[in-house]
């Protein structure tokens, strides 16, 4: 019996083999191939989502930093308030300091002309020309030049000044950039013209002690307060990009649709004819 038990098995698992001797693809090894293509379907579908997610942060990424370029640095808040408003409180003070310097630089230039060495002048005089520097004619020279490019760049900025006013109030970074230039090279310039006057002219009398401190106040605020309109500005910069990112896919999104109604084949239908059903393009739509 035992003999007729193991020829029995043997025959079932002879029987269980293919005519060309291979075992049949059982249900769990089907199964399993199922779901390594399903996983192959799903890790394609990934690939793809991270392709086009990296290259949405590669568009995006230009917008916010470029490590290669060194740029300023970017406030996001001020002392007490907000960033537009320090900014329009910047341009009310850079017009102030065009107004303060175009009247100093006269008076400079005035003293020194008036206080040339080997002129004589009659006449009654309100003040005393004895803190005027009277030494070497080419730093006299040196100092009425730095009066009279004083005098220019407080005119320029006077009126660049009144014009970021009105930028502010729109909003308008194009506008903004001509203030950044004229208050950088205006501030660069009353920096030298203080460290050169502070060496020349004696510090004793309080005119050219006064000048050197509020001049030194000033500077300090004028890079502070660029600093202010820059970050506005960059601010503005950033939005007017995105916007122009989400205009150019609006306009991408709508020629797509458009190309893609132009391509679908357009069916007349009769006024009295049916609608027409799924089943119609089989051919067993009902005759009206």
């Amino acid at each position: 019996m035992e003999h007729v038990v193991r020829r029995c098995t043997g025959v079932k698992k002879m029987s269980s083999l293919q005519p060309g001797g291979q075992r049949p693809p059982s249900r769990a090894s089907h199964a399993s191939r199922t779901s390594e293509v399903s996983r192959g379907a799903q890790s394609l579908y990934s690939v793809g989502s991270v392709h086009s997610v990296r290259s949405t942060v590669r568009s995006t990424v230009p917008l916010t930093a470029q490590a290669d370029t060194w740029k300023p640095p970017v406030l996001k808040k001020a002392l007490f308030t907000s960033i537009p408003k320090a900014s329009n409180i910047t341009a009310i003070y850079s017009i102030l300091q065009a107004l303060f310097t175009m009247m100093t630089a006269v008076f400079d230039a005035y003293v020194l002309i008036e206080a040339e060495p080997g002129k004589d002048h009659f006449g009654y005089y309100v003040i005393s020309f004895e803190f005027v520097y009277a030494g070497n004619q080419h730093v006299r020279k040196c100092l009425i030049t730095f009066a009279v490019f004083s005098f220019l760049f407080a005119a320029a900025l006077l009126i660049i000044s009144v014009l970021l006013v009105q930028a502010l109030r729109k909003e308008s970074e194009k506008e903004i950039r001509p203030w950044l230039l004229i208050m950088f090279f205006h501030t660069s310039w009353r920096l030298f013209a203080l460290v050169f006057g502070s060496l020349v002219n004696d510090l004793y009398f309080a005119y050219h002690g006064l000048m050197c401190f509020l001049w030194s106040v000033m500077i300090l605020l004028n890079v502070y307060g660029w600093l202010v309109v820059w970050s506005f500005f960059n601010e503005l910069t950033e939005v007017s990009k995105l916007e122009d990112i989400a205009h150019l896919k609006m306009g991408t999104m709508t020629s797509l649709n458009h190309t893609q109604y132009s391509h679908t084949p357009s069916v007349s239908i009769q006024p009295s004819s049916r609608p027409i059903t799924p089943h119609s393009y089989g051919g067993h739509s009902a005759a009206v």
